[in-house]
C-alpha cells in the first residue's frame, strides 16, 4: 500500500508566568526551548477568527484578502513559537526527514487550555513561502499524550463508514438530504473501486446509534448536523434527534461512551460547526478531545469553524480516497486540505482540525488488493450499482406519478379552496362582481362545492340590489344638482318642488331638508318683498310719499338694491321736502310776505319748473302771484335778472334733481 512515513517533531507549549514556553521534546535533533508571548491579544483573536469566518464563503480568487489575512497571522503566530532554538531545531529537523525521505509530523501538544482553541493550521513559514499544513510532508497535528498503545487495526478492504445526518425540526433546517447526495456522490469511485462501504443512518438518535453499532461492524463514525460549545455546561455538544424529531444536546463524553464500545472504531469526523472547539480550562471539555479521552478513540477530525458544503464535500472525498489506500490519518488530512486548496477554494482548508493520539498516525493497517480481486468487486459493483439504479428508477418513477397525481389533486383542491376564500373575502367587503367570479368559477371545477351555488345566488341577488341602489342614488344626485341649480337662479317654486320630491323618497338624503327650509324661507321673503314693494308703489302712485318712503325702506331692510326701492324712496323723500318747501312758502303768501313768498316759490321752480300742488296749483304760477300782489302792495320789484335765494328751502331739496323716470 502507499504508505507515507513521518518523523516527528513533538512540540510543547505550556504556560509559564504571564507567558509560554515552546519546548521540542523529541526530534530528529534532539530538544530545545525558548520563551515567548502571543503575538495577539484574546480580541484580536477573536476578530481574526469572525473575519475569517464571514468571509470565506464560496470559491475565492488565489491571493484574495482572505488569503493574505490568514498568511499574515500565521506568519506572526510561527514567529513567536518558532525562533532561536526552537526555529534551528525545526530547520534541522527538517533538513534531516528530508535527507532521510520522510515528511516531518508537527505534533502539537498545547497543555495551556486557552491555545487550543488558537487556529495553528494557519501557520505559515515566511522562509519557505508556504502554510506547514498545505503540504503533506509537514502535517500539523493536535496531539494527546495519552497511557495506552494504539495498535493499527488490520483491514481488508473495504474501510466501512457510518454516516449521521441530523436535521432536528426546531433548529435551523440544514439540506442534509442533499449533502447525503453530495457525500455518496464525492465516494461513489471509492465505494465502486470496493475499498469503502456507506452505511447511512435513517434516525439521529442515540438508541438508533447504539442498535446500528451493535448490529454492524465500523471502521469510521461520520456526523453530518449541528454542533457547538454549550458555555453554560463548558462542555462540546452535538445537536442530535429525540423520539419525536426534536433537537436533543449531545455532550461528548456521552458520544464518547457509546462509539468507545466499538472496538474496530478507529476514527470519527465530525462535519459540525465548532466541533473541535474547547473550555479554555478544561482541554478535554470539546467534543473532539472527549473522544479521545473517554472514548479512546485513536483519531477525531473536526472543524473549529463553519465549513460550506462545498468545502466539507471535496474534504471528505479526499481524506476518504487517502485512507482507504493506507495514509497515516495526518497524511490523509493533509491531501484532502489540498484538495480543498485545489478546488480555489483559499482558507477553508485550515478549518478541519485532526485530534491524534497515535504516536505514528496509523491507525489501519488496510490490506492490499490483488488486481483480480479489485476487478471482480468492480464488476460486482458495477451490477449491483446497476440494479439498484434501476430498482430506484422504477420505484422513481412510480413516485413522481403518484407525487405529480397528489400535487394535481393538491392544486385543484386547493384552486377550489382559493377561489372559495376569494368569494368569501370578497363578499365580507361587499365586491360582488368578484364574489360572483369566483364562484362560478369554482362550480365550473366543482358544481357541488360546499354551499357554492346558494352563495351565487346570493350574491347576483345582492349585485342586483347594489346595482338598483346605485340607480337610485344617481337619480337622486341628479335631482339634487337641478334643485340646487334652481335655487341660485332663484326659481323657488322649482326647487322647492325638486327638494320634497327628494325627501319623500330619502328623508335624510344629504342637506336636503336644510335647503328644503332655505327655500321656504326665500320664498316667503320674495312674496313679502312683493306686496310690499306693490303697496309702496300704490302709495308712490297716489303721491303718498311718507307711505311711501316707508314702505320703500322695509323693502330695502329685506333686500338691499330691490328693484328701483332705493331710487322710488329718495324720490318720495325728495317729494316731501319740495312739498314742505311749497307749504312754507303758500304760507308766506296767505300771510302776504311777498318777499317771502317770492323767494320760496322762485326757488321750487328752479329746482323743478312744473312742481305744483293738486290743490293750490303750480308753484309757477304761485310765483307769478305773489310778484304781482307785490307789486299791487307798492313794493318795489326786486332788480331784472336777479334770481331769488332759495334761503328758507331745506338743503336737501337744493341736493336732489328729479329723476328722469319720474313725472312732472
Amino acid at each position: 500500500m502507499n504508505q507515507r512515513q513521518y518523523l516527528d517533531f513533538e512540540l510543547v507549549i505550556e504556560r509559564e508566568g504571564s507567558q509560554y514556553q515552546a519546548r521540542v521534546v523529541r526530534s530528529p535533533v534532539g530538544e530545545a526551548s525558548h520563551s515567548f508571548g502571543l503575538p495577539f491579544s484574546d480580541l484580536e483573536l477573536e476578530n481574526f477568527v469572525l473575519r475569517l469566518g464571514t468571509t470565506y464563503r464560496g470559491r475565492r480568487r488565489i491571493s484574495s484578502p482572505e488569503m493574505q489575512l490568514a498568511r499574515k497571522f500565521g506568519s506572526k503566530l510561527f514567529e513567536a513559537v518558532f525562533r532561536a532554538d526552537v526555529r534551528a531545531s525545526f530547520v534541522s529537523s527538517q533538513h534531516e526527514a528530508e535527507r532521510s525521505g520522510y515528511g516531518l509530523r508537527l505534533k502539537l501538544r498545547l497543555d495551556a487550555p486557552e491555545l487550543i482553541n488558537v487556529p495553528w493550521e494557519y501557520l505559515y513559514d515566511e522562509s519557505l513561502g508556504r502554510f506547514l499544513s498545505l503540504f503533506e510532508e509537514t502535517p500539523i497535528v493536535r496531539y494527546v499524550d495519552m497511557r495506552g498503545s494504539i495498535v493499527p487495526l488490520s483491514v481488508h478492504p473495504p474501510l466501512s463508514v457510518l454516516v449521521m445526518l441530523s436535521r432536528p425540526s426546531d433548529y435551523q433546517a440544514l439540506d442534509v438530504e442533499q449533502e447525503k447526495e453530495n457525500l455518496e456522490s464525492a465516494l461513489n469511485d471509492l465505494v465502486e473501486a470496493g475499498m469503502l462501504t456507506v452505511t447511512v443512518m435513517e434516525k439521529a438518535t442515540l438508541p438508533a446509534l447504539a442498535d446500528a453499532l451493535l448490529r454492524g461492524r465500523y471502521h469510521v463514525f461520520h456526523y453530518i448536523g449541528h454542533g457547538g460549545f454549550d458555555e453554560r455546561s463548558q462542555d462540546g455538544v452535538l445537536v442530535l434527534e429525540d423520539a419525536w424529531g426534536r433537537g436533543h444536546l449531545t455532550s461528548g463524553e456521552r458520544m464518547a461512551v457509546l462509539l468507545g464500545n466499538h472496538p474496530t472504531l478507529r476514527l470519527v469526523l465530525l462535519n459540525a460547526c465548532e466541533g473541535a472547539r474547547t473550555s479554555r480550562d478544561d482541554p478535554f471539555a470539546g467534543t473532539a478531545t472527549s473522544l479521545l479521552r473517554t472514548g479512546g478513540i485513536p483519531a477525531v477530525v473536526a472543524m473549529q469553524f463553519s465549513i460550506t458544503d462545498e468545502a466539507a464535500i471535496t474534504f471528505a472525498r479526499g481524506f476518504y480516497a487517502a485512507l482507504s489506500v493506507g495514509r497515516p490519518v495526518d497524511a490523509a488530512v493533509s491531501h484532502a486540505r489540498l484538495a480543498i486548496f485545489a478546488d480555489d477554494n483559499d482558507v477553508e482548508w485550515g478549518t478541519p482540525v485532526l485530534y491524534m493520539r497515535a504516536p505514528d498516525g496509523r491507525i489501519f493497517d488496510v490490506a492490499s488488493l490483488t488486481p483480480e480481486v479489485q476487478a471482480a468487486r468492480r464488476r460486482a459493483a458495477e451490477a449491483a450499482q446497476a440494479e439498484r439504479e434501476a430498482v430506484e428508477r422504477r420505484a422513481r418513477e412510480q413516485q413522481e406519478a403518484k407525487e405529480r397525481a397528489q400535487r394535481e389533486a393538491q392544486a385543484r383542491q386547493g384552486e377550489l379552496v382559493r377561489l372559495y376564500t376569494t368569494a368569501d373575502q370578497a363578499a365580507q367587503v361587499g365586491d360582488w362582481p368578484q364574489a360572483i367570479e369566483a364562484l362560478e368559477r369554482l362550480l365550473s371545477l366543482d358544481e357541488a362545492y360546499e354551499d357554492a351555488a346558494a352563495r351565487l345566488e346570493q350574491a347576483r341577488e345582492a349585485l342586483a340590489r347594489e346595482e338598483a341602489e346605485l340607480h337610485r342614488q344617481v337619480a337622486l344626485a341628479e335631482r339634487y344638482d337641478r334643485a340646487c341649480e334652481r335655487m341660485e337662479a332663484q326659481a323657488w317654486p322649482e326647487a322647492g318642488r325638486l327638494l320634497r320630491e327628494i325627501q319623500e323618497e330619502a328623508p335624510d338624503y344629504r342637506d336636503v331638508e336644510a335647503r328644503l327650509g332655505q327655500v321656504i324661507a326665500a320664498r316667503e321673503t320674495a312674496d313679502r318683498l312683493e306686496q310690499l314693494y306693490g303697496e309702496a308703489e300704490e302709495a308712490y302712485s297716489q303721491a303718498a310719499w311718507k307711505e311711501a318712503e316707508v314702505l320703500y325702506g322695509q323693502v330695502l331692510a329685506l333686500k338691499a338694491g330691490y328693484r328701483d326701492a332705493e331710487a322710488r324712496m329718495a324720490e318720495a323723500q325728495r317729494q316731501q321736502q319740495l312739498a314742505a318747501g311749497y307749504r312754507q312758502a303758500l304760507a308766506h303768501l296767505e300771510a302776504r310776505q311777498w318777499a317771502e313768498a317770492i323767494e320760496g316759490f322762485a326757488a321750487l321752480v328752479e329746482l323743478e319748473p312744473g312742481y305744483r300742488h293738486p290743490v293750490h296749483g303750480s308753484a309757477a304760477d304761485l310765483l307769478a302771484q305773489a310778484r304781482q300782489e307785490k307789486e299791487l302792495a307798492g313794493l318795489p320789484a326786486p332788480p331784472a335778472g336777479r334770481r331769488p335765494k332759495p334761503t328758507d328751502l331745506p338743503e336737501e331739496i337744493k341736493r336732489h334733481d328729479k329723476p328722469k323716470d319720474l313725472p312732472a
